[in-house]
């Protein structure tokens, strides 16, 4: 009986710990800055405010800022309540307050007067698994949000398609692209930057939508050697009609 008793806790401490952390781990994006981007289908435009994502995960008591995929930051933090996590000494050395929603699936919280709201991305768009720390959940949001679709070029019925993780099918020339969120490249031009690449190396582009149209520019580099990367808009590189 007592050897009965001893498995059955056993099991229930074992599925209490694999399901401790099953609403709040994985990758959390922060909407404020992905509703900037949606809305005018560019990253330059969202202005000031920069990529933030958050990573939990399972069985660690910290957490990961991922800041426009380049910078990251990890504090402990403790449970305070059901419904909120604390970090004792976040920036500045301040403590942070963050906010666990299950019903609406947020985690937020308030700096100064900010509301910082992240949302869990859908699994069927990210698979952070198959990505190297830091996963980069935000970087496939933001590829959703601008190109991900099928296309058609004019005069030509094969369709065009830009995946969420990067890859293009349909075109010659170009099977991945990366849009530029943060790092060097957010310096090279005035505007938004997008990297194509395939069988020719790697172009740098810009982009401009009008209506279900979206069109490529080349970018032409203006420095000299030595000099720190400068581009400027150049001839268009391909028209696209999104249909999908």
């Amino acid at each position: 009986m007592p050897i009965l008793v001893l498995l059955l806790l056993m099991l229930c401490a074992c599925s209490y710990d694999k399901y401790r952390y099953s609403f709040f781990e994985g990758n959390w994006v922060l909407i404020n800055y992905l509703d900037t981007v949606q809305k005018y289908r560019s990253i330059q435009k969202a202005g000031p405010k920069q990529m933030q994502e958050i990573i939990l995960k399972r069985h660690i008591d910290s957490i990961t800022f991922l800041y426009n995929n380049t910078e990251s930051q990890t504090f402990p933090f403790y449970h305070k309540t059901s419904n909120q996590i604390v970090i004792d000494n976040y920036i500045n050395n301040k403590p942070l307050s963050i906010y666990i929603n299950e019903q609406a699936y947020y985690l937020s919280y308030k700096i100064d007067s900010e509301q910082y709201v992240y949302v869990k991305p859908d699994d069927r768009l990210i698979e952070s698994s198959n990505v190297n720390f830091p996963p980069v959940s935000s970087q496939r949001v933001v590829n959703s949000i601008i190109f991900g679709g099928i296309y058609k070029l004019a005069n030509n019925n094969i369709p065009v398609q830009f995946y969420t993780n990067g890859n293009i099918t349909g075109l010659n020339h170009y099977t991945y692209y990366e849009t530029c969120i943060g790092g060097d490249c957010r310096s090279f031009y005035d505007g938004d930057i997008v990297l194509m690449s395939g069988d020719k190396g790697i172009e740098y582009c810009t982009w401009e939508w009008h209506g279900k149209t979206l069109t490529l520019f080349k970018l032409k580099k203006v420095t000299s050697s030595g000099e720190k990367p400068y581009y400027i808009k150049a001839n268009k590189l391909l028209e696209l009609y999104k249909i999908k």
